[in-house]
């Protein structure tokens, strides 16, 4: 990536590339077999601000969206990967909000897709606890 970090990696069936993130506001599209980059999307809110940390990353088979949580917050957005444009913001506060939580316990930080369609596991670091989220 283009600060030589790997926060987050999903596979896009569909277009048959990883996708991947550094923490920063880009996603880059990798060949499934040679694992060298073949392009680069920047994600922004619809308005063309960036948003930066992304982390995680998840493909909604339902969607064709990555879905991907951001360091430091409750949410979760759901990105194009096509133009990068973050076509939903997803609120999890209510999932363990943070007064809730012991300290060390402050990042939501995990997304796993499920059989269930539009279903998604969630957790974070040093949750003792995955959650099932519907979207």
């Amino acid at each position: 990536t283009g600060r030589n970090e790997g926060w987050g990696i999903t596979y896009h069936p569909k277009m048959d590339v990883f996708i991947v993130s550094d923490g920063s506001n880009t996603l880059y599209l990798w060949d499934v077999v040679t694992m060298q980059e073949i392009s680069r999307v920047a994600v922004t809110w619809p308005d063309g601000s960036p948003r930066d940390y992304l982390n995680e990353l998840e493909y909604d088979p339902v969607t064709g969206l990555i879905l991907s949580n951001v360091w430091y917050e409750d949410y979760i957005v759901a990105i194009d990967p096509t133009s990068g444009v973050i076509k939903k913001k997803l609120d999890l506060e209510f999932v363990w909000p943070k007064k809730d939580r012991p300290k060390g316990a402050d990042v939501l930080n995990g997304i796993s897709v499920t059989n269930e369609p539009g279903v998604f596991l969630i957790t974070g670091k040093k949750w003792p606890k995955m959650y099932f989220v519907k979207f």
